[in-house]
């Protein structure tokens, strides 16, 4: 876990802040003590904020994540700020003299929010149609928290002892009444088997005087389940619900207690622990992450939701005064962590996964603008490339790195990278595209960037005078661009007309065509030859060289309907060699030389993948992958493997490695 940014109370104001992340993306707006909201990218750069007169009260993103809903301190109205605009509205709230808003939330299913004022009342608004729809009376004293089911109900608790389930109209359908003041309200549903079969039921869970969770099952709202926990746990912080059944809670005292909601186990400790010593100021559950995330004592602490025995994380949090929030985003990438001081901390939880590879060197995102450049995967010999953006693309050559993010691309160059431009990131070409650049080809002095069904190919490094840059395919072939790759020779490239083509960049022209029965969907040459593997529309591999249209069929060997790729072997020996895979497995195969039936294909064996493996190139026997962890990692195929050791083993073993060895040799001439 790396620091992203971290924002102090020299800029958020010296006191406590909150944050709340954008439904589905990578913006934060941080409500600070200075009153003022803050929208920060991932990176920390401030794209917008808004100045009010009062401290925020409430605050809640609609479900697309495109308006922000703020209620303040000192004044009734409700600001909706929306950031694809950076425009904010007014809507009035109050509905008599001295109304004040207190919370607001938004429908997950429907442009509709719901504010709840110190009077009882309720004011809902639809903000596709501007309607404001007041609900007198529904509570006696102040509504102080809710929260909406995924069917379109809501439940507001309020200081009357009360929680009101109703519908978006506003009609009450259940009062619940419960023993002291409801706090964070929840909905959930649980799945249990009846007579009739699986049955899904509706619950909500509250916070009763912040010593007792309510449990209520809304198809029996006449029962509900009060649960009391030991007194040396504290009062209840917060809690968070996950696999739907389950929940985990925080206690002021530092304890973490899981418990289940299932009907033959409802309200059973499951897992409980003392968590840290002096207090505890937030815990959630991050379903994309799978962790149970908890902050105190300075310090954040991640457990897996898999095995809550299993601490996978503690980190010391820089912070003045008490931690006090911590949430993941949506895709449990970033996580931050929010301190009573006026500080928040963002981590970046994981790197996107990114790896690419030009013959045996590999390039590997490693931290957000960070490429990692590795030959043959030895991190030995790596170099680092600091880019100046989150790359939404990525391809390497064997002297430059490129990334790309919309229609811009930046080349870096790492084999002669100083340390003072690797620092700034400087790049040594950048290029902008009328298109949406989805991929970039590269070899040692040419590029192609892949767009919209055409690709262009041009120099990395222009040379004055020596201009040269092409798109394709040709106008006169009226076709569009399927599939791409390059060698150090050749651009080489397929069309929806079932044609495989060649250009040579040393003769700027095309050398070679070649139309096949069906539409070739992806291409793999050979590193430092002219053969390639192609994959086709009707799921069949074939090998084709270009020098007498030779074109050799795959055995059927695994599921080509599974077939993810195919990498040829770099390494100059075994250069006959190239392998196909799957999600599980590696499948090795020789074309081999026969001075009676000429070349043919032969099946050696398969190796399986280890999970969560993407191979990314094959040198010397070895496929060297990028792991989820996004980490290289190298495994040598069964096939290769050289046991010298006879000793002890059958004549079928023995006959068996006797067979490999002759295979893997048998495409020489003898």
């Amino acid at each position: 876990m790396k620091l992203l940014f971290r924002k102090g109370s020299d800029e958020l104001g010296a006191g406590r802040c909150s944050f709340e992340w954008r439904p589905g993306g990578n913006y934060i707006a941080i409500a600070s003590h200075n009153q003022n909201v803050h929208l920060f990218d991932r990176k920390g750069e401030l794209l917008d904020a808004v100045q009010l007169p009062g401290a925020v009260l409430s605050m809640c993103w609609d479900r697309e994540g495109d308006v922000l809903a703020i209620l303040h301190e000192k004044s009734s109205q409700l600001v909706l700020w929306d950031i694809t605009t950076r425009s904010t509205e007014q809507i009035e709230t109050s509905m008599g003299a001295k109304e004040m808003p207190i919370f607001v939330m938004w429908a997950p299913t429907h442009p509709v929010l719901v504010v709840g004022n110190n009077n009882g009342n309720l004011l809902i608004y639809n903000h596709q149609t501007s309607r404001k729809t007041p609900i007198l009376g529904k509570h006696q004293r102040k509504v102080t928290c809710g929260a909406f089911s995924n069917n379109g109900s809501f439940a507001c608790g309020s200081e009357d002892s009360t929680i009101t389930i109703s519908n978006l109209e506003g009609d009450t359908l259940n009062t619940l009444a419960c023993s002291s003041e409801p706090a964070a309200i929840k909905f959930t549903e649980i799945k249990r088997q009846s007579e009739k079969g699986m049955q899904t039921d509706q619950m909500i869970s509250a916070v009763l005087g912040k010593r007792i969770l309510m449990l209520v099952n809304l198809s029996d709202t006449d029962n509900p389940i009060n649960l009391q926990f030991q007194q040396k746990y504290g009062d209840i912080v917060s809690y968070s619900w996950y696999k739907l059944a389950y929940m985990v809670l925080g206690f002021e005292k530092g304890f973490i207690v899981c418990i289940s909601a299932h009907q033959s186990e409802i309200g059973q400790e499951i897992f409980s622990v003392q968590e840290y010593k002096n207090y505890l100021g937030d815990v959630r559950v991050s379903g994309q992450y799978d962790k149970v995330m908890s902050v105190g004592d300075h310090q954040l602490k991640l457990r897996e939701v898999q095995n809550l025995q299993d601490i996978s994380m503690i980190l010391d949090v820089d912070t003045e005064k008490e931690l006090c929030q911590v949430d993941a985003n949506a895709d449990g990438q970033l996580l931050a962590v929010a301190g009573a001081g006026g500080s928040i901390s963002v981590y970046l939880t994981k790197v996107p996964q990114m790896g690419v590879a030009f013959k045996d060197t590999l390039a590997i995102l490693t931290n957000l603008n960070e490429v990692t450049v590795l030959p043959e995967g030895d991190r030995a010999h790596q170099s680092v490339v600091q880019v100046n953006c989150e790359p939404a693309v990525l391809a390497v050559g064997p002297f430059h790195v490129a990334v790309a993010v919309n229609n811009r691309v930046w080349f870096y160059d790492y084999i002669n990278t100083t340390l003072e431009r690797e620092a700034i990131g400087e790049p040594a070409a950048t290029y902008e595209y009328l298109s949406t650049v989805s991929d970039v080809l590269l070899n040692g002095e040419y590029a192609a960037m892949l767009m919209d069904g055409s690709a262009r190919l041009h120099r990395i490094i222009e040379q004055e005078g020596a201009e040269k840059s092409f798109t394709f395919p040709e106008p006169n072939r009226q076709a569009t661009l399927v599939a791409a790759a390059i060698t150090d020779d050749f651009f080489i490239f397929t069309t929806d007309s079932n044609y495989i083509v060649y250009f040579a960049m040393d003769e700027w022209a095309v050398v070679n065509e070649y139309r096949h029965t069906s539409l070739i969907r992806q291409i793999y040459p050979e590193p430092d030859g002219v053969r390639v593997v192609f994959f086709d529309e009707r799921l069949e591999t074939y090998v084709y060289s270009p020098v007498d249209d030779a074109l050799h069929k795959l055995p059927a060997v695994g599921s080509s309907v599974h077939y993810k790729g195919a990498m040829w072997e770099t390494f100059t020996i075994d250069r006959d060699t190239f392998v196909v895979f799957d999600q599980q497995s590696v499948y090795v195969f020789l074309l081999a030389k026969n001075k009676i039936e000429g070349e043919m294909i032969l099946y050696i064996g398969n190796t399986k993948l280890p999970f969560g493996h993407t191979p990314l190139t094959l040198s010397k026997g070895i496929v060297h992958c990028l792991t989820t962890s996004g980490r290289p990692s190298g495994v040598l195929l069964e096939t290769h493997k050289t046991d010298y050791v006879l000793d002890g083993k059958s004549p079928e073993a023995i006959a068996d490695l006797l067979g490999q060895s002759l295979k893997l040799k048998s495409n020489q001439y003898t």
